[in-house]
């Protein structure tokens, strides 16, 4: 007696009983998966970008708006400061480097970045693959995901534009800059960032009539990333600048872990709707396996007078239930890997973050465990009805 034959006509021949038990349960797995995928690669993203800078210090403003423009490069920084402050910071002997960074102008949505050399190497690049490092300015090197979006190549030319969006119509006629160089690929923020030398931010602000290095621009920069040389920087350093500057310093850690905050509220309550869901649609499961029984009941005595045993008359029932909860994750699925083509696409065309996108991951071969062994733990609530059938008693009410 092929069990899960039986089982598959059962479920064909009556579809619309287990159509909203599919549902509830392909919309819990989807907003379960999505959920968790969504801040996993966030958080990744994230630590990968800022796992380098201990510490930023910029204008005085919002510590986390700090961080978000100067390290993961998607706010509006929170002004300038004087340069001479680099190189205060420099020689200090709690800090083992001090980069800094000058925001201004960007190409077809990509900031331009003015920095040293040193910058590349906060994201583990030692040396370009393509071209060469920028040495003067006006000379730039640009991000793998710059090249592939803009067609830019090393010895190409172009204009930026002023300001951080795309959308400004002021540009640099007046400045030509070139790529001397591409670098290789991170999957961290300078794939989509174009680097440059702190002058040539300089140069593209400076009055018409005036040299850029008498400009007051060219006495300032938009923040300086940090790191110590030992732990007594994460003590010392930020206290005595917030108290005794007129500048802040906001240490990146502490300020990503109040961001993981904000945002995990938000996927906890997703995550917990989701789970009251799922347990909605078990209830679903657990009812129309007990109206399975209830309304089946001829048949299944019918079939234990043809020889079938209990375990089988078990399995009869626990596989219908099986393929509506198989159809109800697999839809999950493919509903979380839609939602998740527009998430990370609106993130990408938003934020100019790329995101890898996987259809299967750990938490949904969590899901398909937790969903499986709770569909045994439902037949296993039914199974004393399916054990308490009486043949024949069955089959002459029946008749």
């Amino acid at each position: 007696m092929n069990v899960l034959k039986i089982s598959l006509k059962n479920f064909l021949n009556k579809p619309t009983n287990a159509f909203l038990t599919i549902l509830l349960l392909s919309f819990s797995v989807a907003l379960i998966s999505l959920a968790y995928k969504l801040q996993e690669q966030l958080s990744e993203q994230l630590s990968k970008n800022a796992d380098s800078i201990d510490m930023v210090v910029g204008a005085k403003g919002s510590p986390l708006q700090l961080i978000m423009s100067s390290v993961l490069h998607i706010d509006k920084p929170t002004g300038n400061i004087q340069y001479n402050q680099l190189e205060k910071l420099q020689k200090n002997p709690l800090v083992k480097k001090a980069i800094p960074i000058s925001y201004g102008d960007n190409y077809k949505g990509y900031r331009l970045l003015g920095s040293t050399k040193e910058f590349s190497q906060l994201y583990g690049i030692d040396e370009i693959v393509q071209g060469r490092n920028m040495e003067a300015p006006l000379e730039v090197v640009i991000g793998s995901k710059v090249a592939e979006r803009t067609k830019l190549n090393v010895g190409s030319e172009f204009v930026s534009s002023h300001g951080l969006v795309e959308e400004s119509i002021e540009h640099h006629n007046h400045h030509h800059l070139k790529v001397v160089g591409i670098y290789p690929v991170t999957n961290t923020v300078i794939d989509q960032l174009i680097v440059t030398p702190l002058e040539t931010i300089w140069d593209l602000h400076a009055h018409e009539n005036e040299v850029a290095q008498n400009d007051k621009k060219a006495d300032e920069v938009t923040a300086i990333l940090v790191q110590f040389k030992n732990p007594m920087g994460f003590v010392q350093l930020p206290r005595m600048i917030n108290q005794s500057t007129a500048m802040q310093a906001a240490l990146t850690k502490f300020q990503l872990d109040k961001l993981y905050q904000f945002t995990g509220i938000g996927v906890q309550v997703i995550q917990l709707i989701a789970i009251i869901i799922l347990g909605i649609s078990f209830l679903s499961i657990y009812i129309n396996l007990y109206k399975i029984i209830r309304e089946r009941k001829y048949e299944l005595a019918l079939l234990r007078v043809y020889g079938a045993n209990r375990f089988q008359l078990i399995l009869l029932v626990f596989y219908e239930a099986l393929i509506v909860a198989l159809l109800g994750f697999l839809l999950g699925i493919g509903f979380a890997y839609l939602g998740s083509i527009y998430m990370y696409d609106y993130i990408n065309t938003n934020y100019n973050y790329s995101i890898n996108q996987q259809l299967f991951t750990s938490i949904d071969f969590y899901l398909f465990i937790a969903i499986i062994a709770l569909l045994i733990i439902t037949n296993l609530l039914n199974i004393k009805s399916i054990l308490n059938i009486n043949i024949s008693k069955t089959i002459a009410h029946a008749s």
